[in-house]
């Protein structure tokens, strides 16, 4: 059984961990399967596919910026760190119990976050 809450086009998912107390929670925006996410998923009513909003690919203009540069390197880290924070902003809006909770988010990417 799939427990989620919608934010207009977004969907916040909360995942119980079975046989632990743990419980993690996503955020998820309209998607494609081949699409510009690096995590999908689909949820059970909804048609079509959602990305993580956390795995969304970095725009092209960073491509401009010098390969392999701490510039780059930078603004890529700073561009991920908005998204994960546009995440852990749905996540407090659709969850207010999670304000100020440690290890509760999860990172689609792979980390958790409850501490940043």
């Amino acid at each position: 059984m799939q427990n989620f809450k919608e934010l207009g086009p977004f969907i916040v998912e909360r995942v119980e961990i079975i046989g632990t107390e743990i419980v993690k929670y996503h955020a998820w925006e309209p998607s494609e399967v081949q699409g510009p996410h690096g995590t999908i998923a689909t949820f059970d009513g909804h048609p079509g596919w959602y990305g993580a909003v956390d795995t969304l690919h970095p725009p092209e203009c960073f491509a401009r910026l010098p390969s392999f540069s701490e510039e780059r390197s930078a603004a890529v880290r700073a561009w991920y760190e908005s998204r994960y924070h546009m995440a852990k902003a749905l996540i407090y809006a659709a969850y207010p119990e999670t304000i100020g909770a440690e290890g509760v988010i999860g990172r689609a990417g792979g980390r958790d976050a409850g501490d940043t």
